[in-house]
C-alpha cells in the first residue's frame, strides 16, 4: 500500500531527520574523541557520554550530582568562614 502523495514529502523529511541525527550524533562523536588526543576537556565530555549511556555509570553520576547540589547553596557560606577565619590568623 502506497501512501498518499500527500505524504510523501512528509514521510521523506521524518527520514532524513532521523538519519542525520544518529549521523550527527556518530559524527561528534567521532570529533570529541579526535580533539581528546589534545585537550582534556574534550576527552572528559566524550566520558561522560560513555558514563550517561551505561546503567550503572549513569547511576553514580546521578548520586555525585545530586550531592553536588546539596552542597552548592552552601558553598558561599563556607567560603565566607573559611576566609574570616583565615583572615583572624
Amino acid at each position: 500500500m502506497t501512501p498518499p502523495p500527500s505524504e510523501v514529502p512528509i514521510m521523506l523529511f521524518t527520514t532524513i531527520i532521523v538519519v542525520l541525527q544518529s549521523f550527527l550524533y556518530i559524527a561528534w562523536y567521532f570529533t570529541f574523541s579526535l580533539l581528546g588526543n589534545f585537550n582534556y576537556f574534550f576527552y572528559a565530555a566524550h566520558l561522560l557520554d560513555v558514563a550517561v549511556c551505561f546503567k550503572t555509570l549513569g547511576t553514580i553520576l546521578q548520586s555525585v550530582t545530586h550531592n553536588g547540589k546539596q552542597v552548592f547553596p552552601r558553598l558561599p557560606l563556607r567560603t565566607t568562614t573559611s576566609l574570616c577565619h583565615n583572615l583572624k590568623e
